[in-house]
């Protein structure tokens, strides 16, 4: 078993790429066909990944065993790369915060709607529940 620094170090790994991939923890899990609480176990350098799953991890990180390892530095190619796609994950997250305010004005503006609606649905029908229990009483009392 290795000591509990080489550990933190493939934590921080796995967590910059996967951040940089933009990867969920639910993605990777999936890709190694483990649960997610394993992954984030491997995050958070409680536990660390298999040796057989390591190969298959850093291809889907995009770095070698090695790099995955701590036993190398991640390549200037590797990193340069992350530099690139900044930008472009800045651009996606500002759309996607654009999309979700977008949705929660078009719900404010229909709830109301919706809550009326449900409003008048529920008065109609304690109305005919009123009327049965009405047509019941003078039926027993015949």
């Amino acid at each position: 078993m290795e000591n509990n620094k080489e550990f933190a170090k493939l934590s921080d790994i796995l967590i910059e790429r996967q951040f940089a991939l933009g990867l969920s923890t639910k993605d990777i899990a999936k890709e190694l066909k483990v649960s997610e609480s394993a992954v984030g176990h491997w995050q958070t350098g409680k536990h660390e990944p298999p040796a057989a799953k390591r190969p298959r991890l850093a291809k889907l990180l995009q770095i070698t065993v090695a790099e995955l390892n701590g036993e190398v530095p991640l390549s200037a190619e590797t990193l340069a790369v992350n530099k690139m796609d900044v930008p472009d994950l800045l651009d996606k997250l500002e759309a996607a915060q654009e999309a979700n305010e977008k949705a929660i004005q078009a719900l404010r503006k229909a709830l109301p709607k919706t809550v009326v609606k449900k409003r008048e649905a529920i008065k109609k029908k304690k109305a005919k529940a009123k009327k049965k229990t009405s047509k019941n009483r003078k039926a027993k009392k015949k």
